[in-house]
């Protein structure tokens, strides 16, 4: 059978205050942290962080454009 994993919710922001505003909302829903994904994104590529572990992408076709 098929699995749903949505839905998804993404949010881009270079602010701090922000950053915990969105975190906060998201944990007042009763979103877990397993269920939310922090990504960083600069002009190298982009650091993911996923329960609590990094992987780093630089060359990956997402990242273009």
């Amino acid at each position: 059978g098929m699995s749903s994993v949505g839905p998804t919710v993404f949010a881009l922001t270079r602010k701090p205050m922000v950053y915990e505003r969105i975190l906060k909302y998201l944990h007042d829903q009763g979103i877990s942290n397993s269920r939310i994904i922090e990504t960083e994104v600069d002009n190298t590529g982009a650091r993911i962080m996923e329960n609590n572990e990094e992987r780093n992408y630089r060359d990956e076709g997402w990242l273009q454009g």
